[in-house]
């Protein structure tokens, strides 16, 4: 428990190294309990839970804003500087390009997967289906946590976090981010893959840096350190190896 100034916020780190890959989001820390372990066996890790989740404290009113300065403070506070890997799914995505953008000294690569926005889906019912089956690859101990995290009062606010998702998006879309050769891989699931709407995104996304590509998570729906994890242990792992070396992206 990270004690960021009159609250605190839950912080969860493993393995170990120079570069700190943090995991910003979305979902719960424990969601990522299938990629977390991997990318401890090369590098210091660590997932979180904003204000208002989990154990962490409440926050009933959270902005974008809000959001960047606390990963900033909790950072600070855990005694964690750079150099930074990010890895950001959906508005955790987001939040990793702001944070880049404010903080861009110690921010060394970038990893976005299923970049948040609103597209149109030709299967939006598929990935549905599919991402009702996520909770059934966690292991049991995160399953069960996931659950009694969702059963808890306040767990939702659908308003809250309609208005953060759009601020997120708002602020983002005016917010003026180059990471030079800095590596930054975008993941996506392959319903959101074959939206025109996601595809935009996507060139700004990979046009963010020199050194950047795009990949698919074959197996997933929208869920994908669930569904897919491997996907996203293997583009960390790219992001921090060619953070390390100063080279290329292959």
């Amino acid at each position: 428990m990270i004690d960021i100034g009159g609250a605190r916020v839950h912080l969860d780190c493993t393995g170990g190294g120079r570069i700190t890959v943090l995991i910003v989001g979305a979902g719960y820390s424990f969601d990522w309990s299938l990629v977390q372990p991997e990318v401890a066996k090369f590098a210091r890790v660590c997932t979180y839970d904003p204000s208002g989740s989990v154990w962490s404290d409440p926050n009933p009113s959270p902005t974008c804003d809000g959001r960047i300065g606390e990963i900033h403070a909790m950072l600070q506070h855990a005694g964690i500087g750079g150099p930074l890997v990010l890895a950001g799914h959906s508005i955790g995505a987001v939040f990793a390009r702001l944070f880049a953008a404010r903080f861009p000294n110690g921010v060394q690569g970038l990893v976005l997967s299923d970049y948040a926005g609103s597209y149109r889906i030709t299967n939006a019912e598929g990935m549905r289906r599919s991402d009702e089956e996520s909770l059934q690859r966690l292991p049991p101990l995160a399953r069960d946590m996931h659950r009694w995290a969702d059963s808890r009062p306040g767990a939702s606010n659908r308003i809250a976090d309609r208005m953060l998702f759009d601020g997120c998006i708002a602020d983002a879309a005016k917010t003026t981010i180059y990471l030079g050769h800095k590596p930054l891989i975008a993941v996506a699931n392959p319903y959101l893959a074959g939206s025109d709407d996601y595809r935009r995104v996507q060139a700004d996304l990979l046009a963010l840096s020199r050194n950047s590509k795009a990949t698919i998570a074959p197996h997933s729906g929208h869920s994908v350190a669930m569904q897919d994890p491997e996907v996203l242990v293997q583009a960390i792992r790219e992001v921090v190896s060619t953070a390390r070396s100063n080279t290329s992206l292959r």
